[in-house]
């Protein structure tokens, strides 16, 4: 459930527009939709991915009017109360988040021999940013929230090489997972 959080407070999200209780995440990467659809189902929901292959998306989905009020009903507070239950859960959201809005940037390699390597995650939610910097304090990753304030934009990113290393290898990102030689 945790990981499921962590996708819909990113890149899926939910319905209950016109009698249709949707939970969707549209997405360019099929090792991504199958482990939203495999945590859909996880849960008892009847999940699928379809391929749009003229778009090159894959749509993930399911109904389900209960979770859908469920999960519109939460506030942030609400979500880090539970996932900070367990560190597993903190684990989960983390990966969850970090596949929809995380970025694995490597750099080339400097004159020097020694490479630049960020791993982020932007949001436009102060809020939801500052709640996922707390939950990698809490798991003992250090991440700098940046404000773009011209652009709306939050970014939480770690260039420190080993600790990068760590949080690739505990969180287990099924993308953006490349980790440099």
């Amino acid at each position: 459930m945790a990981y499921i959080l962590g996708v819909l407070k990113g890149d899926g999200w939910v319905s209950g527009a016109k009698g249709s209780w949707r939970i969707v995440l549209n997405q360019t990467r099929e090792a991504f939709a199958r482990s939203f659809e495999k945590a859909l189902r996880n849960i008892g929901l009847n999940a699928r991915t379809t391929v749009l292959a003229h778009k090159g998306l894959y749509v993930t989905h399911a109904s389900s009017a209960e979770f859908v009020k469920w999960y519109k009903s939460l506030g942030l507070n609400q979500i880090e109360e539970m996932v900070q239950a367990e560190r597993d859960y903190e684990i989960a959201f983390i990966r969850g988040f970090y596949e929809s809005e995380g970025s694995n940037v490597i750099g080339k390699k400097g004159p020097c021999g020694g490479f630049r390597w960020s791993l982020q995650m932007v949001g436009k939610n102060y809020e939801l940013m500052t709640m996922v910097q707390r939950i990698l304090d809490r798991l003992g990753y250090r991440f700098a929230l940046y404000s773009y304030s011209k652009r709306e934009l939050y970014s939480l990113q770690s260039w420190r090489k080993e600790e990068n290393f760590m949080f690739l290898k505990e969180i287990q990102p099924c993308v953006k997972n490349r980790s440099p030689d």
